[in-house]
């Protein structure tokens, strides 16, 4: 569940605070700029809200998984949009322009990947992790994706796809794993393919 405030009553919010070059005030009196990406709407929330509940994550075995605040979530795409940047330019791939194949679960690592890689000019395609490995293999090739990003409980297919989508001597995409997935693999991460994202 989210904030009471929808997202979009948030961007709204946030956009009329700046209509006419207006400089918008958040917590402790501090002026935010214009946010121009999801992402910097996420870093204005936070620091308009700070930590009142924005998230909450669910499991059907558990319940009540987590529930993250607005600053805790900002931080968390923060987190996510600089280990991404720092995997991308260690391997040699320019982020505007690139696109990313995720294959995760609802949860708030995907929502902040899914806000982080676009600041950085990467291109999101969303996976559905029910369909066939091969299906997905095909669809990343098909797209381009020179990264394949996992969530926990999908690294062993995020592998098979990231095979899958080899063909005629083109390279593979990266494999990159968010918070806990590595520890799913055997053999362990490859590291000059494969890297954990957190």
């Amino acid at each position: 569940l989210f904030h009471t405030a929808t997202p979009q009553a948030l961007l709204r919010e946030a956009l009329a605070g700046f209509a006419g070059g207006d400089a918008a005030v958040g917590r402790g009196g501090l002026k935010m700029a214009t946010p121009t990406t999801l992402a910097d709407l996420a870093g204005w929330a936070a620091s308009r809200y700070g930590d009142a509940p924005f998230l909450q994550t669910w499991s059907a075995h558990r319940g009540l998984d987590a529930t993250l605040s607005f600053h805790a979530f900002n931080e968390l795409e923060c987190r996510f949009r600089a280990a991404l940047a720092a995997l991308l330019a260690s391997h040699g791939v320019r982020p505007k322009g690139a696109r990313l194949a995720l294959l995760c679960h609802a949860c708030a690592d995907s929502l902040a990947l899914t806000l982080s890689a676009p600041a950085l000019g990467v291109t999101v395609v969303s996976l559905n992790w029910k369909q066939p490995a091969a299906t997905l293999a095909l669809l990343t090739r098909g797209l381009g994706c020179e990264v394949v990003t996992a969530g926990r409980g999908l690294a062993a297919l995020a592998r098979e796809v990231v095979c899958g989508a080899v063909v005629g001597g083109g390279g593979a995409p990266l494999l990159f794993l968010l918070s806990g997935a590595e520890s799913e693999l055997s053999p362990p991460l490859h590291a000059a393919r494969e890297a954990p994202l957190t």
